[in-house]
């Protein structure tokens, strides 16, 4: 759905705009968009996966301590298992 219309965007487009709307609207006092916890758990993923890559291994992670949800409690833990498949 794009709540963006009549603008023409792709999917990654979509949740750029929604992101930046959001973002917009917390400066104004509205509600948080993407927390710092959320964002050091995506980059904590992110390294493991090209950890994964650089490696060949499979790596596993779990929700590391500061990811809580926005209402501060924590959330399940989760853990993936990440391989790199190479050609």
């Amino acid at each position: 759905m794009n709540k963006f219309t009549p603008a023409r965007l792709a999917d990654d487009e979509l949740s750029i705009a929604a992101l930046l709307a959001g973002m917009s609207d917390f400066v104004n006092g509205g509600p948080e968009i993407y927390s710092l916890a959320e964002a050091a758990q995506d980059h904590y993923l992110q390294l493991a996966i090209k950890h994964a890559i650089a490696s060949g291994k499979r790596v596993r992670t779990e929700t590391q301590p500061w990811a809580t949800s926005a209402s501060g409690r924590s959330p399940r833990q989760v853990r993936h298992t990440i391989r790199s498949v190479r050609p």
